[in-house]
């Protein structure tokens, strides 16, 4: 019996080959090969600073085996999206004016998997005083005068005798 084995790398067709008594058999198999492994992304702390400062930054470090892209999104709308080497990523917070950024970044390999982080990244501004607000709820309870309850005691007083009475009469007989 002689054997022969052709096979492609990741996936594709493989050919298996048998020849048994002069006679050759041939059988092909089609294999899928699925990265399932986890990649990994470091989660930075949030991270604050004052307006008009320089050098602000946030440093992202993915891992993966087959890297092939990423996304970062400033409150949910896209910044950056470039192709990944598998380098580390880094984002520049510098030149946003006072308030809170959400900044989240998608990372994908190249069989669509993906890591995501998310950084909350406060700009304050120390020339601006801080705005207080406060809210005072008032609640008020109108009182219900007497007299226009007396036909609802009425009612009931109504319903609940004649309730008794059909009650009682219903038990002598």
């Amino acid at each position: 019996m002689i054997c022969s084995f052709l096979s492609s790398k990741l996936g594709g067709s493989s050919s298996l080959d048998f020849l048994y008594g002069g006679n050759w058999v041939s059988d092909t198999v089609i294999i899928s090969v699925h990265d399932t492994t986890i990649h990994t992304i470091n989660q930075p702390p949030d991270n604050s600073y004052e307006y008009s400062t320089t050098g602000n930054e946030l440093t992202w470090i993915p891992v993966d085996l087959n890297p092939a892209s990423y996304t970062i999104l400033r409150n949910n709308t896209s910044v950056e999206s470039q192709s990944w080497n598998g380098s580390i990523i880094t984002v520049s917070f510098d030149g946003l004016s006072a308030g809170v950024y959400n900044f989240t970044i998608i990372v994908y390999d190249a069989f669509y998997n993906s890591a995501v982080d998310t950084v909350i990244v406060t700009v304050t501004d120390p020339s601006r005083t801080p705005i207080t607000v406060t809210s005072t709820t008032t609640t008020t309870q109108e009182e219900v005068p007497f007299d226009s309850l007396i036909p609802i005691i009425l009612g009931i007083s109504a319903v609940l005798i004649v309730v008794m009475a059909l009650v009682l009469r219903r038990s002598k007989l």
